[in-house]
């Protein structure tokens, strides 16, 4: 679908933080997370993926899943890509700004990457102990939560049209919600 049409694909488990308007003007013909955990090891994150229409990328990339290895996931959907970018130069914009969340960090430098990531992907999220326990920790999911329903607050749509009353937007009353679940769930240890 991506490839045939392009358009923007984000995991259920990436929260976008900010628009990415930019990206999807900027001419690239596909773009995706860059995870990095050395100079030698680095991935093109499927968590994130920016495609205009029949994007050269995604043909070979595709393609390369005919030797697809059901017991290697992360070599064929992060490594193999990242590999294929790399001798394919031009046909994938890595971007570490839609990558995910890095690993291990101190509150302080979450904070720090949250402020300039457009999209905070939490790799691990419902399947990995040490993330979960991690974001618990340092309350990573209430600062993107609070990011999250900020931005959609602020934005003045959809008022009147859900039984609400009109002085109440639906978006309004959804952060509301959320965040009260969050509050109620999400408690930093």
């Amino acid at each position: 679908l991506l490839e045939r049409h392009g358009g923007i694909y984000v995991d259920h488990d990436a929260f976008v933080l900010r628009p990415l308007d930019a990206l999807r003007h900027c001419g690239a013909g596909f773009m995706a997370g860059h995870e990095v955990w050395s100079t030698d090891v680095q991935k093109l994150n499927n968590g994130v993926l920016l495609a205009r229409a029949n994007a050269s990328f995604l043909g070979l990339w595709r393609e390369a899943y005919r030797a697809f290895d059901a017991s290697q996931w992360d070599y064929n959907s992060c490594i193999a890509p990242w590999k294929l970018a790399q001798s394919h130069p031009g046909l994938a914009l890595p971007i570490r700004e839609i990558g995910p969340l890095p690993v291990h960090l101190s509150a302080a430098k979450f904070e720090e990457y949250l402020r300039s990531a457009l999209v905070a992907h939490v790799t691990g999220l419902f399947n990995a102990p040490w993330r979960q326990e991690e974001v618990r920790k340092y309350g990573v999911l209430r600062t993107i939560a609070e990011r999250v329903l900020a931005a959609a607050a602020a934005t003045d749509g959809l008022r009147g049209q859900h039984g609400l009353g009109r002085n109440v937007s639906l978006r309004h009353w959804c952060a509301a919600h959320v965040r009260r679940s969050i509050e109620q769930s999400w408690r930093p240890e």
